[in-house]
């Protein structure tokens, strides 16, 4: 040093990491099924971290990244209560995000059975994920849901008719899941001599 020096210092303060969760898994989370679950961090660059606190009623499968935004699968197992707790490591420049956590309840929901009379004219459909048949098919729905099925016939056939839970010739069927139910669909070669009446309900 050829001269008297001075040297200032000057330390800033970590920023405060938050953790903000999305909403629970919608429209409601069911055993044997899966949903998905969304935490918003802070800027450190460092991903949200999710554990399962209630391993007998939820697990959780991958997680992905996007920006500051963690998501994880999340399994249910057993109906009751399902906790997940988000955690967020710091850095240099972040502080750790106080750690939060978010519960739902995981139910067992309402069983539906479809059975397809005649598979290889026609496939049955639900609006919601899960009913797709072939010649039967069982799904779980939120209890109180709306379930449409639809029926769709292959070339040169037509829908002949509901049975069980559903009634009636129109192609689609709605269901209040407020309890098990059961419905059976039928197709037929198509007549293009049937009544006009029933023609009418078939095209709705």
């Amino acid at each position: 040093m050829s001269a008297a020096r001075s040297v200032v210092a000057n330390f800033i303060a970590k920023t405060d990491q938050n953790i903000t969760f999305g909403p629970s898994p919608s429209p409601c989370s069911l055993v044997d099924s899966t949903g998905t679950v969304s935490a918003t961090g802070g800027y450190s660059g460092n991903p949200v971290i999710f554990t399962s606190q209630t391993t007998d009623k939820c697990s959780l499968g991958n997680s992905t990244v996007s920006g500051n935004t963690s998501s994880v699968t999340v399994s249910g197992i057993s109906a009751g209560t399902c906790t997940i707790t988000a955690n967020q490591t710091g850095n240099d420049n972040y502080n750790p995000a106080l750690p939060k956590t978010l519960s739902f309840e995981v139910t067992i929901g309402k069983t539906l059975i479809v059975s397809n009379l005649n598979s290889t004219r026609g496939i049955i459909n639900s609006d919601q994920t899960g009913i797709s048949c072939g010649n039967s098919c069982t799904a779980s729905f939120c209890d109180g849901s709306k379930v449409m099925l639809r029926a769709t016939p292959v070339t040169g056939y037509q829908f002949s008719g509901w049975g069980g839970n559903c009634y009636g010739y129109g192609n689609s069927c709605v269901l209040t899941m407020d309890a098990a139910k059961s419905v059976t669909g039928n197709f037929e070669v198509l007549n293009k001599r049937r009544s006009s009446w029933k023609r009418a309900l078939l095209a709705k």
